[in-house]
């Protein structure tokens, strides 16, 4: 190879372009000049001794880039020195087309007020028509992603990559040494750079303000008023623009946001119920005419203020000062709202505040069932759990007895683990609840809202080989909850949903290799079925209309093969058109599943399996069987037992399944709360469901109803709220778990009294208890103080966290993900800051087995302080 160079690196149009590269005397250099599809320019020169120079001019069409390729061959009658009789060489240059460029120019003040009206003035430096946008963004904001100002012109110039192949011949026509080469030259690239600064802190209220598209004539300059909210900071203003011939352009202005008199109150990000906070409020005198500051504190019905509502302040220069209200938040739950003002003179500044009132306990939900004969009345009491403003009745009517439909749906929803089993969970169910209930529009909108933002989750847990893993960013799948993604995505598209871009491709083709290349134990064992995870994934693929008859055949002869791998298989073959194989597969095979529940593989259980058979025994056209199945998990779902995410959600679908087909007639019943006017409903689905919450349930103690139907209704009245006081005791079984929080330095801390500003770390350990039995799927759930702030170390790169499997970090609370084979114990580290003072309650810690409840340990919560 051989180097060279050009005299600059970017060329304008019409500059010359001077190449200089080392060469022997009398031989000659072929000068290429290509860029990303073609052969611009070609021609010879005769090389002088040590180094040749030659020129040419820089053109339109070597814009944006090209390269430079040189061939210099020695003269063939001198062999005896040992460089190559011929030397490659390439070079690129950026060649910059000034009509491609246009220049807008931003007038705007270096200051402007909040609450005020600012003018920004946009022109084009030459004076040249334009079109463009104006984007007006607060700093911090912009710092957080280091986001630049875009610009258009490198995006649509960039430099190219060689496009230009050149082939070496010279080996076959001449017969001196010529240099080893690849007989294919393939050089240049497109290679881009990154830098940036560090993010500056912001602690305001974000501005953001988008304007346009505008045109601007040519020789105009266009004035734009822009409403500033009530903000301080710093914004910048951001114009793109271009003239709709190939030229583009951009130019930006930082301007402050400020006022004489401004105020910064800092608060947690969120707050609980009898927690008490010290509210700072941070007092900025800009000038010199605001000395003698008011500084007034006012709330909304969630907060309570703890001595003096305001305060006065007496500056002697510009500076800011700090002041504090001590506030209580009441016993309740929702939005709490505070206004913070300051006055000095004419002078003004506020802050309005909103913050969320969160409770420190999960909801609790009872239920109670009742049947309501034709022609009947029955009086419903009911108790008003946990705090004001949290309180739920739900009354479901139904042809069938009970599901429990608002209890288990609830659970699916607000569960609050997102692996990729729980994440399908909590939308499948939801594609047949229009088949099952009347939805009013509202509630069909956020139905469908719920579903397509579940399917575009899912997107997060597929890998390159089209399959789902367990936790987003895992390279490696999970083959049960791959097939029941699947399913689903299924199930929605044949719903009306859209589905990304080749996600079902991609998975069919996951499905169809790993179907082809099963091989019967190659996977868990008896519990954790690789049988049944082969049978459920060949039902995918006949649902999907890509059944693996061969892979079926093959799964159909495994010995041995067991009772719930035949009913899924027999649904596969259903779905294949081959209903009387599917038949012979299950005929005198009994409905009854053996007792089991795993904690991982295919996160089984008897009732899940069960709610399988009810799917085939649907399939098969077998009603009579059906109804009974039927029936046994209706009981089930409708009883106080637990069940896991993957048993509600199979339940539910296998239920709405097979109800939601049938045609009702008209049902009609009256309700009333005790209070108020009786009101007709009328239904032909299997069930009505209606929804008291709000203040009339306070005046009211009684659900009162009349069925006007000459047919048996079953009645479930629901009552759902969140308790102020958790469980006071400690409790585990099969897991221990102590806390411990300790310094930086490891020394212990007292929960009664933390200093403000301490970094300290919160060290939570597990132990499996079991001499037998390996624990996956565990759970930690840890919610801290208001007080606290979490110091996610995964942010700064620096996460030593090797214990767990997974974690997922949140405003006020962590969860994280393990597992833990017999005896084993792990210690899971949570970094805080005690961040504002207060006093706060730590929330109970729970872990627990995802997938069996009784596998568990909870400590409850506590009060704590911080303090200065």
């Amino acid at each position: 190879m051989m180097n060279f160079s050009t005299d600059k690196s970017m060329y304008v149009k019409g500059e010359q372009i001077q190449l200089r590269f080392p060469s022997p005397q009398s031989g000659r250099a072929l000068i290429s000049i290509e860029n990303s599809r073609k052969v611009l320019k070609k021609f010879w020169v005769k090389t002088q001794a040590g180094e040749t120079t030659c020129e040419f001019t820089a053109t339109e069409q070597m814009a944006p880039s090209c390269y430079v390729h040189v061939t210099m061959i020695q003269p063939h009658a001198q062999t005896k020195n040992d460089l190559p009789i011929r030397l490659y060489g390439v070079v690129p240059i950026r060649v910059d087309d000034p009509a491609t460029h246009i220049a807008p120019v931003i007038n705007a003040p270096e200051v402007i007020k909040p609450e005020s009206t600012a003018s920004i003035k946009v022109r084009e430096k030459s004076g040249r028509k334009m079109t463009y946008t104006i984007a007006i963004v607060d700093d911090g904001l912009l710092d957080l992603t280091r986001f630049e100002t875009p610009q258009p012109w490198p995006t649509f110039y960039p430099k190219e990559a060689l496009g230009v192949k050149t082939w070496d011949m010279y080996d076959d026509v001449i017969g001196a040494y010529a240099g080893k080469l690849d007989n294919l030259l393939s050089i240049g690239g497109d290679g881009s750079w990154g830098n940036g600064a560090g993010p500056k802190a912001n602690r305001f209220k974000p501005m953001v303000r988008f304007l346009g598209p505008f045109t601007l004539e040519a020789g105009q300059e266009k004035t734009h008023k822009i409403d500033v909210p009530n903000y301080i900071g710093s914004v910048r203003i951001m114009v793109v623009a271009h003239d709709n011939q190939g030229a583009y352009g951009n130019d930006e202005k930082t301007v402050f946001v400020r006022k004489p008199l401004m105020l910064l109150t800092t608060l947690p990000r969120v707050l609980g119920p009898r927690e008490e906070i010290d509210l700072p409020v941070t007092v900025f005198a800009m000038e010199n005419h605001v000395r003698k500051v008011a500084v007034t504190l006012g709330t909304n019905e969630y907060f309570e203020v703890i001595g003096k509502k305001s305060e006065n302040i007496q500056f002697t220069e510009n500076g800011d000062k700090i002041v504090y209200f001590r506030v209580r938040i009441l016993k309740k739950v929702g939005v709490g709202k505070l206004n913070i003002k300051a006055t000095s003179g004419k002078e003004t500044a506020y802050e309005d505040l909103e913050i969320d009132i969160r409770p420190s306990n999960p909801k609790i939900v009872e239920s109670t069932l009742h049947t309501l004969e034709s022609g009947g009345k029955l009086n419903l009491p009911f108790q008003l759990l946990g705090m004001a403003g949290t309180n739920k009745i739900t009354v479901e009517v139904s042809t069938m007895p009970s599901i429990a439909l608002e209890k288990r749906l609830n659970y699916l929803i607000a569960y609050p683990h997102g692996c990729l089993e729980q994440t399908t969970s909590s939308v499948f169910p939801q594609l047949y609840l229009n088949a099952l209930t009347e939805l009013s529009e509202a509630q069909k909108k956020e139905l469908n809202y719920n579903i397509q933002r579940g399917i575009e989750r899912l997107q997060q847990f597929q890998t390159a080989s089209g399959g789902f893993a367990y936790w987003p960013g895992e390279s490696y799948e999970n083959e049960w909850a791959s097939s029941y993604a699947g399913h689903f995505l299924i199930e929605a598209e044949n719903a009306g949903f859209k589905l990304p871009a080749s996600m079902k491709d991609r998975w069919i083709s996951y499905q169809q290799e790993k179907a082809k290349n099963w091989a019967s134990g190659s996977f868990y064992g008896r519990l954790e079925s690789d049988e049944h995870n082969q049978a459920y994934r060949l039902y995918t693929l006949a649902l999907a209309g890509k059944s693996e008859l061969g892979a079926m055949n093959r799964l159909r002869e495994t010995s041995n093969l067991t009772k719930s791998a035949k009913w899924r298989l027999a649904a596969a073959y259903a779905l294949a058109g081959q209903k009387s194989t599917a038949l012979k597969l299950v005929q005198n095979l009994s409905t009854d599943v053996a007792n089991y529940r795993e904690l991982s593989g295919t996160f089984g259980s008897d009732f899940r399996d069960k709610a399988m058979v009810l799917e085939t025994l649907e399939l098969l056209g077998q009603t009579k069987k059906a109804d009974e199945v039927l029936y046994s998990i209706a009981e089930t779902m409708r009883s106080d037992a637990w069940l896991s995410t993957q048993e509600t959600a199979y339940g539910l679908l296998a239920v709405c399944t097979v109800t939601g087909k049938d045609a009702f007639s008209k049902t009609s019943y009256s309700y009333r709360l005790e209070n108020d006017e009786w009101q007709t409903a009328t239904f032909s689905k299997t069930l009505s469901k209606m929804e008291f919450k709000g203040s009339s349930l306070s005046k009211n103690k009684q659900v009162q109803l009349s069925n006007k139907s000459a047919k048996r209704l079953y009645v479930t009245l629901t009552s759902e709220g969140i308790p102020l006081e958790g469980k006071k005791k400690a409790k585990s079984n099969g897991l221990t778990m102590a806390l411990r929080y300790v310094d930086k330095d490891g020394n212990s801390l007292s929960l009664e009294k933390i200093t403000q500003g301490t970094e300290f770390k919160v060290e939570t350990t597990l132990k499996n208890t079991s001499k037998t039995q390996t624990y996956k799927e565990l759970s930690l759930s840890q919610v801290f103080p208001a007080g606290w702030e979490i110091s996610n170390a995964r942010m700064d790169g620096q996460s030593d966290e090797s214990s767990v499997r997974y974690q997922d970090f949140r405003d006020d609370r962590v969860y994280s993900y393990l597992d833990l084979s017999p005896g084993q114990t792990k210690t899971i580290t949570i970094h805080c800051i005690a961040a504002y003072n207060g006093h706060y309650f730590l929330p109970s810690t729970f872990a627990s087995a995802m997938y069996n409840e009784q596998i568990m340990a909870y400590l409850p919560g506590k009060w704590c302080d911080v303090r200065k």
